[in-house]
């Protein structure tokens, strides 16, 4: 693959800008396969765009949106297809999930994936500006089993009992926008619950006409990119949620597949099966799932046990 120099043309600039108002989406990823540039060589374009007035700096969700000066000249822009607003949405890292705090080396944060997001969303883009506002508090958090048992999980890793995960939560205040220390993301940034349900409204929506076809670009597009950015913030630890998708975690942890170590323990006669690996400085654990199947993180001894052994590998 060939790569554009780390500087930045007034063309490149102008082209930039250009793709982000037509796809009414930015993000370094996206400016990095569009123009097979180098993460850094992206970054610096989306800070070129930025001064420009072009787009926002990152709000406390990570996000970034286009300004109204931009907004003025997507009319006279050529109307983007299903399948490049798709892609565009697909490259950025904190869209597909609940987003947080991305961390950096300094101030590291742990990033829980799953593989998809459980509520149907409409990929076209929307005529205003910016994301709108969407309920992160606690309280609504709490309504679901998913994110109670990740913060009995989180209570664990931090030494603390299960049972205090209401409270952990209200003091750590995870994925709310501007709270500090913790990241929610997946790797499938559509959801759907297997291949055979594909609908003829996700063929719409996405411009892909299987979900297969969708895997197949986010594992050669949206998985590089995840990786990149955990290279870029540095994670104190990536938790990958759902023990069959283990060489999917790794490349998006990695960037390439990795031998995982198996820690085996039994709950109630059931096993439960974590698999973990350090690279690089970096720790992935990935473990069953916590809100369903016999074998899941599917009680509080199972949650306490597998954050005890995370929070150990941790030192």
């Amino acid at each position: 693959m060939t790569y554009m120099p780390l500087t930045h043309t007034p063309e490149q600039a102008q082209q930039a800008g250009d793709l982000v108002v037509r796809l009414n989406a930015v993000s370094v990823s996206l400016l990095q396969r569009h123009f097979r540039m180098q993460y850094s060589t992206a970054l610096g374009l989306v800070h070129v765009l930025e001064k420009a007035g072009f787009v926002t700096a990152p709000g406390a969700d990570g996000f970034r949106s286009l300004t109204q000066r931009a907004a003025a000249r997507r009319p006279a822009a050529p109307a983007a297809t299903a399948r490049e607003l798709c892609e565009a949405w697909a490259c950025d890292l904190f869209e597909g999930g609940d987003g947080g705090d991305a961390g950096s080396p300094e101030t590291p944060s742990i990033w829980l994936f799953g593989m998809e997001h459980g509520d149907a969303v409409n990929l076209v883009q929307e005529e205003a500006i910016g994301r709108g506002v969407r309920d992160y508090s606690v309280a609504k958090q709490l309504i679901y089993p998913f994110n109670r048992n990740a913060f009995k999980l989180f209570a664990a890793i931090e030494g603390r009992p299960v049972e205090s995960y209401v409270q952990f939560a209200r003091e750590h205040q995870p994925w709310v926008p501007g709270a500090r220390g913790y990241f929610k993301g997946n790797l499938y940034p559509y959801p759907c619950r297997n291949l055979g349900t594909w609908s003829e409204q996700a063929q719409r929506d996405t411009g892909f006409e299987r979900k297969q076809e969708l895997v197949k670009w986010c594992r050669e597009h949206r998985l590089p990119a995840i990786a990149q950015a955990v290279q870029l913030h540095k994670p104190r630890l990536f938790i990958g949620v759902g023990s069959m998708m283990a060489d999917e975690f790794a490349q998006a942890c990695f960037g390439r597949s990795v031998p995982l170590a198996l820690h085996e323990f039994t709950v109630n006669g059931r096993s439960k099966k974590l698999r973990y690996a350090v690279h690089n400085g970096t720790v992935l654990v990935v473990v069953p799932h916590i809100s369903s199947g016999s074998n899941g993180l599917n009680s509080d001894e199972s949650l306490h046990t597998a954050g005890s052994f995370i929070a150990d590998l941790l030192g």
